[in-house]
């Protein structure tokens, strides 16, 4: 019988990287070896396999701009260079158009670069690079044309089917140099710009960020901890936790976790020392709140007043009161007069009756992907009125002496202590007043 092969399963389309992985990860030491044998040069110039999904071009068709927003060390060069490359292979008569700060960025960075298209090409398909007529030659044919931002007068005239910025953020006149770029990119059927830059706050990244068309990828250095250095992470933290804008950072950190409410405030009367706890437990959750990376490459992931600043998507009251409505009030209740529409021949129920205590405490909601309990807690109390309706409707309520609350029928005691918890019987059995 012949064995499984995960590799040929891969290169079919019919498993991932992951389950190739997994699945090395489980076999017998020599299967292992072999394996890893083949592997090697089967993917090791596949970018799919190896690069995390951030790194890969957006799934939307419609996007005209590729803009990945990220900080140093997160492999957005190399999303770049790749992007660029599966392009030229694909297309023998591309005309590619590589833009950066500098004509020397444009060399040292994006062609001869760690993470350069010459770097990562694999062997019979390394571009050849003309440095005095400043372009790469592949060996299908495909071109692609140096450009520094410091002169967006090269850009006006050329054509391309596709570009390559990086680090638009720190161009000396990004303005100029994109409008002459975005004119020259009007080869093929859709022509496109991948953007690769830390993050500033210039004017022309604002409105790249406001456009429908440019598809944006953010991330930060740590997502690409796998691949770097541990000391320089370390170094990272240690050279700009205690700078200036560290201290911004944590400030709005720590803004956040009080209206948020992270922490409880205390008493206004409480001793000083509860207050310096406080303040020292507020302070321990701001720094768990933020990711630090490099300067200008600082974001918050903080409460900002909205559910999805707050990591948690829930159903609103206005729309799970009546869902939860309109599924429980056949369960709990019992039509009793029911009305035909003549013109429509619908059947409208226009009195319901409780059924009994014990159906309805025998009733369970079951919420999978509960969320915020927006769901459950409509539920619960649906369910809280249902009861005491039915409790009073049945005559299953017996007034005490003093007359102030009332006692459960015989039976209803020991099954409302089965199914609410602990903590709430008190409050569930001295709240039931008669009406």
């Amino acid at each position: 019988m012949a064995r499984h092969d995960p590799l040929d399963d891969w290169r079919r389309g019919h498993s991932t990287a992951e389950h190739v992985i997994a699945w090395l990860a489980k076999a017998d030491p020599a299967v292992r070896a072999e394996m890893r044998a083949r592997l090697a040069p089967a993917v090791k110039h596949n970018w799919r396999f190896w690069a995390r999904p951030s790194q890969l071009s957006p799934r939307r068709r419609d996007w005209e701009t590729w803009l990945i927003l990220a900080g140093r060390g997160f492999g957005k060069t190399r999303a770049g260079a790749e992007y660029v490359r599966g392009w030229a292979q694909r297309d023998p008569g591309a005309r590619i158009a590589l833009v950066g700060a500098t004509m020397a960025d444009v060399r040292d960075v994006m062609v001869e670069g760690p993470s350069g298209l010459i770097t990562i090409a694999p062997p019979g398909k390394t571009p050849r690079f003309e440095a005095s007529r400043r372009r790469l030659l592949w060996p299908n044919g495909a071109r692609a044309f140096l450009y520094s931002a410091e002169e967006p007068g090269q850009l006006r005239g050329p054509e391309h089917h596709v570009a390559w910025c990086d680090e638009l953020a720190k161009w000396e006149r990004p303005e100029a140099a994109w409008m002459n770029l975005r004119l020259g990119l009007r080869l093929g059927e859709r022509p496109r710009a991948v953007v690769t830059t830390t993050p500033r706050p210039i004017p022309l990244l604002k409105a790249l960020l406001a456009d429908p068309k440019v598809a944006v990828t953010r991330g930060g250095t740590r997502e690409n901890a796998l691949n770097l250095p541990p000391a320089f992470l370390e170094a990272v933290e240690r050279a700009f936790a205690g700078s200036r804008l560290g201290r911004q950072e944590l400030e709005k950190a720590e803004k956040a976790v009080k209206e948020a409410k992270l922490v409880p405030y205390p008493r206004p009367d409480a001793d000083p020392l509860v207050r310096d706890r406080w303040a020292d437990e507020v302070r321990r959750r701001a720094r768990a709140m933020y990711r630090l990376v490099l300067p200008g490459q600082w974001y918050l992931v903080r409460w900002g007043g909205t559910r999805k600043g707050a990591g948690t998507f829930y159903t609103r009251p206005q729309l799970a009161v009546p869902t939860v409505r309109r599924t429980l009030q056949p369960l709990c209740y019992e039509p009793a007069e029911q009305e035909i529409d003549t013109a429509t021949g619908l059947t409208t129920v226009t009195r319901w009756n409780p059924r009994r205590p014990e159906d309805i405490l025998a009733l369970k909601v079951c919420d999978p992907a509960m969320g915020s309990g927006s769901f459950l807690v409509a539920a619960l109390r649906y369910l809280t009125d249902a009861l005491v309706e039915s409790l009073h409707f049945h005559k299953r309520l017996h007034a005490r002496p003093d007359g102030a609350t009332c006692k459960l029928a015989d039976g209803l005691q020991h099954r409302l202590d089965e199914v609410l918890l602990p903590d709430l019987r008190v409050d569930a059995h001295e709240g039931l007043r008669p009406r």
